[in-house]
Formats: C-alpha cells, structure tokens, sequence
C-alpha cells in the first residue's frame, strides 16, 4: 500500500467518487455538515484516510469527498492505495469521539458535563428546544471543536457554571445538569445578566433558598407535578413555561398562572 498527503481539488473528489460501488448509502446531512466546516475553515487535516483499493474501488471516505465536492473547496487528505478489496468490512468500525472525548483529551475536568451543557446552550442560542437530547449536534450545525473553543474561551465562567448546575441537580433533579448549565451561560454570557441573579433564579425555584417571587412557588409546583407524572408536559411547553418564569422573574411580576401557547409562543426568548 501507499500513502501520501495529496490535495483534493472538487473535481479529483468528483472522479474517485465515481469508484464508489461499496460505501454505505450517502448521508446528505453529514455531507452538508462537513462542507459547511470547510466552508468556514474549520476543516483540517488529522490523519483520516481516504482508501482506495488495488482495483480502484472507494473503501473509505465518500462523505468527506462529496462534502469537497458540495463546497467547492479543495482539501488536503492522506490518501491510502492499493489496500485489499477484503479489508472493506473493518474499516470505520471503531467508537467515534464524543465532544467530551475531545475534551478529555484537552485535559478538561468534568468533560462530558461540559459537552451536553454547552450543546444545549448552543440550542437556546439557535431558538431551538433546549430540553432535547443533545446527540445530534450535526443537526444543528455544531462541530467538536467548535465545542472545545467555546469552552476555552469562556472556561472560568464555565466552570463556575458546571460547579453550580451539579450542586443544583444533586440537591433536587427537578430539571437536568445540563439544562441549568445551558439556560446559566445563555444568561450570563450572552444576555450579561449578573451571576448572582441567574444562581439565585435556579436557588428560589429549586427552593435551596426563600422563594422571594411568588411565581416561582406557582412554577416550582406545576414543574414538581410534571416530574412526578402527574400533570404532563410536552417538551416544547415545558421550554416556554420555563423562559417564561425567568423574565416573570427578571421583571420582578408575580403571578398565579401562566399561560402557554406552543404555537403563538414558539418564537419567546429569554430577555
């Protein structure tokens, strides 16, 4: 076998595609995702191979070709040929990095905790429902290194952050981790709401502290009944009812009800 560092231009991508008779069904998604980090300059080079067999066939790499392809950006790859047809079925087997891997890797404490806050603040931040999982981060347009760098760019706030929505989530589970840790640094960093104000939120509605807002007992209770089973929630309400509470909060309101509408309120945003 062979191995060299070749620049890919779209059409070299465009002509080793054509060999593709063996790869998996393409996913049009994961194609967009990467030619948008290559568009924005995020793409690099780290190792990953591009294989092609003795009889010039496509063992590895279609989606990082078509993604050069779609962009219209030429790439530096390591290519491989020459390597067995029968090789085919052990290659991209192993478990892939998670952004708490890649961060591990940097020597981050409470990796993994920061991974699925910062996914999630990077939901809110988007407009999107923040109480979803977070695995399908390609969805949503965000890369493992564009995890990485907001971490390091806002490590002490964040680690602050990570400390507090743990404290919170083992003295009642009333929302996850990572939901705390996602609505904090969205208030703090991006809507520069003071630290002790956003902390003092979750402390009153968590009831660690005296509840000085009566909407948070109103809130503390319907979430309470939705944890418990009792009154049900749908994901999209249970968002809505939450950014409402806070700007009730924020503005210093006291209510006794809320009312939520998930059609006429999609668009409600944290002030």
């Amino acid at each position: 076998m062979k191995t060299e560092v070749s620049l890919i231009t779209p059409e070299i991508a465009l002509e080793i595609l054509k060999t593709n008779k063996r790869n998996r069904p393409m996913k049009k998604d994961l194609v967009l995702f990467y030619a948008e980090e290559m568009k924005k300059g995020s793409w690099k080079l780290n190792g990953e191979s591009i294989i092609i067999s003795s009889t010039n066939i496509l063992l590895d790499g279609q989606h990082r070709l078509a993604a050069i392809v779609k962009s219209g950006i030429e790439q530096q790859m390591v290519v491989v040929t020459g390597a067995k047809n029968e090789v085919f079925d052990t290659i991209d087997v192993g478990k892939t990095r998670t952004s708490g891997d890649i961060m591990a890797i940097d020597g981050i404490s409470n990796a993994n905790k920061h991974a699925a806050g910062i996914g999630k603040y990077f939901f809110i931040k988007k407009g999107s429902a923040f109480s979803q999982r977070t695995q399908g981060l390609r969805s949503n347009g965000l890369s493992k290194s564009s995890i990485l760098k907001f971490y390091l760019e806002n490590s002490y706030s964040l680690d602050e952050i990570q400390n507090f929505s743990t404290k919170c989530n083992d003295k009642f589970r009333l929302f996850t981790t990572s939901e705390i840790y996602a609505i904090c640094a969205f208030l703090i960093l991006d809507k520069k709401r003071e630290k002790e104000t956003v902390f003092s939120f979750f402390r009153q509605l968590l009831k660690i502290d005296t509840v000085e807002n009566e909407t948070l007992n109103y809130a503390y209770d319907k979430l309470l009944s939705h944890k418990i089973g009792s009154y049900k929630m749908t994901r999209a309400f249970r968002d809505i009812f939450i950014i409402k509470i806070w700007n009730y909060f924020i503005m210093g309101k006291e209510v006794s009800f809320i009312r939520v509408s998930p059609e006429s309120d999609k668009n409600i945003q944290f002030i």
